[in-house]
């Protein structure tokens, strides 16, 4: 399992500035 930042990208979703920082991952199945 790979430490991704999928939460943070979803609370942060609003800024689009951030999510160019951090790269989209996958959902934990």
């Amino acid at each position: 399992e790979r430490n991704c930042f999928s939460q943070y990208l979803q609370r942060e979703r609003m800024t689009s500035m951030r999510f160019n920082f951090y790269p989209p991952c996958p959902e934990p199945s």
